[in-house]
């Protein structure tokens, strides 16, 4: 259970993440960049010593595809949810391409 604990940790991490991303005052604040380098090192961290936890491969295989989502769907959702950011017929095939390419890759 302690995998599931950490992905509700990384999709808090993440939504600050893609949160400061969009907000112009976070993003031009002198310690945007080292905000998003400790979010990431945190998150690296705990994608690596869950993957030292999960004990089979059929969980690791679970693990990793949600994580990929909380993880795409934090940068992909936060813009849509708090910033109004509208989405064009690209933004729509980009997202497609993305999620289909994902799901490819993992299955393959």
């Amino acid at each position: 259970m302690l995998e599931w604990g950490s992905l509700a940790l990384i999709a808090v991490l993440y939504f600050v993440g893609a949160y400061a991303t969009f907000h112009p005052p976070w993003r031009d604040h002198a310690s945007y960049i080292w905000l998003l380098l400790a979010i990431n090192t945190i998150a690296t961290v705990i994608y690596a010593s869950m993957m030292r936890y999960v004990d089979t491969a059929n969980r690791m295989y679970v693990y990793n595809v949600l994580w990929d989502v909380v993880m795409c769907g934090m940068y992909y959702l936060v813009p849509l949810a708090c910033f109004g950011v509208q989405l064009d017929r690209y933004g729509v095939a980009g997202m497609t391409l993305v999620v289909l390419g994902s799901i490819l890759l993992k299955l393959h």
